[in-house]
């Protein structure tokens, strides 16, 4: 015996089946924790819904984006798995802003996908550049490490944009990929 259980993830509300303990239906704490076993989501909140023990279908709000696909796993409990949605823009580390024989380590050029002129780079003024890389040591249990920036200005009319980061970018990154972010927005 099942019981549809709306989750309040807080990306928005899904339905889940949950195998209920016997014919009177569970606790609200047997509930929870059966549902807390089946999601092990990290990073979202599960709260008890309210009307979980009312007959019928409760009526489900879209979740940003986001879809849940369900399959059996070996103990035949339904795994699910969240479609994220990709909150940045990729771009391309193309360099230091330089002249002829100089460059400028402080202010780096970056190539944004879909971005072709100087009027839709000027959407990025502003929003946080992650350059993100691995290391060889782990710091804290993490090989990953973040360069943090921001978009300071556009670079000529071809959607290049110039970028600051808190430490120079190191060389062996020109031609790598980063993240920019689509915060903090103006909208």
């Amino acid at each position: 015996m099942t019981a549809l259980v709306p989750l309040h993830l807080s990306v928005g509300i899904k339905l889940l089946k949950v195998p209920l303990a016997g014919p009177t239906g569970p606790s609200s704490e047997t509930l929870m924790s059966s549902v807390r076993r089946l999601v092990r989501l990290r990073g979202f909140m599960v709260a008890p819904a309210r009307n979980y023990r009312q007959p019928g279908l409760v009526p489900v709000e879209p979740a940003a984006n986001r879809t849940i696909h369900r399959h059996l796993t070996h103990n035949r409990t339904p795994a699910i798995h969240l479609k994220m949605t990709r909150l940045y823009v990729k771009g391309r580390v193309l360099g230091y802003t330089r002249g002829k024989r100089n460059q400028k380590p402080t202010s780096s050029l970056v190539q944004l996908e879909g971005v072709s002129n100087k009027e839709e780079a000027a959407f990025y003024l502003g929003k946080r550049i992650a350059y993100v890389y691995r290391a060889q040591r782990a710091i804290k249990g993490s090989k990953v490490r973040i360069i943090w920036g921001k978009v300071t200005r556009p670079h000529g009319n071809s959607g290049v944009v110039r970028g600051k980061f808190t430490t120079n970018l190191p060389p062996r990154c020109f031609g790598a990929s980063c993240r920019v972010m689509l915060y903090p927005s103006n909208i």
